[in-house]
């Protein structure tokens, strides 16, 4: 799948992030995943994606874990400000 997907991720009550004032925060990104399109970006994707890249939810499962930790460090080093 060569489109453009889109990945919700929201985090809130008991999985807020935390600020580093230490306050919690309810917050919803969109993340729009894609394919460079090379034939090393493609064989990559087709490799290590399989055919998940036409099941959007198969594929928000296998990488929303680095999506939610990139969350978590950008909130740890901001202030509810």
């Amino acid at each position: 799948n060569m489109n453009t997907v889109r990945l919700a991720v929201e985090r809130r009550n008991g999985d807020a992030l935390i600020t580093s004032d230490r306050m919690r925060i309810d917050v919803k990104a969109e993340f729009y995943v894609r394919v460079k399109q090379d034939a090393q970006s493609i064989a990559m994707a087709a490799q290590t994606l399989g055919a998940r890249t036409m099941q959007p939810d198969a594929l928000k499962e296998l990488i929303e874990g680095k999506f939610v930790d990139a969350l978590r460090s950008v909130a740890a080093g901001m202030t509810m400000n």
